[in-house]
């Protein structure tokens, strides 16, 4: 009987151990049209997943005004009560390449209106990036594996 208790102790603190890790909640979608909504930026505020493995390049092109590619990129959409915002990424364990993911803000789905976007691809780190939100509009918000990269990330608002 102690060891059925013990064992249940572990499976009940393995489990939360992985919601620690990350349960990638809200989920992503896989193009910005189809991204889920959320009522907040705040929504977001220490998300940790890894990014998708599966090759979708539903991105703009060049995925940032100064380039990039779209390899496998994840969408959320948001709605803010405006002002300054920035949001951080930081990013380890990538693995296929190790050049890291590539992170922006637009303010609609054809990638006209960019808020803020970095697509350097320099390997494991962090980097923030910040703009400028109108109140009551929708953003979208992507992460992307640099030349396919999946990496672990945390994402800060």
């Amino acid at each position: 009987m102690k060891v059925i208790k013990l064992l249940s102790v572990f499976f009940l603190l393995a489990g939360n151990i992985s919601r620690v890790n990350g349960q990638c909640d809200p989920p992503a979608a896989n193009s910005c049209d189809s991204a889920n909504v959320l009522c907040s930026l705040d929504d977001v505020d220490g998300y940790t997943c890894k990014n998708t493995d599966i090759p979708n390049d539903a991105g703009c092109r060049p995925l940032c005004p100064t380039g990039g590619i779209p390899n496998n990129t994840s969408w959320w959409g948001f709605v803010t009560n405006g002002g300054n915002i920035c949001i951080t990424i930081e990013f380890s364990n990538c693995s296929v390449v190790g050049t890291g993911v590539q992170m922006g803000v637009y303010g609609d789905c054809s990638c006209r209106d960019t808020i803020a976007c970095f697509s350097d691809c320099q390997g494991p780190g962090k980097y923030q990036i910040c703009g400028n939100l109108e109140p009551c509009k929708t953003y979208y918000l992507f992460v992307d594996g640099c030349s396919g990269d999946v990496c672990d990330f945390t994402l800060r608002t």
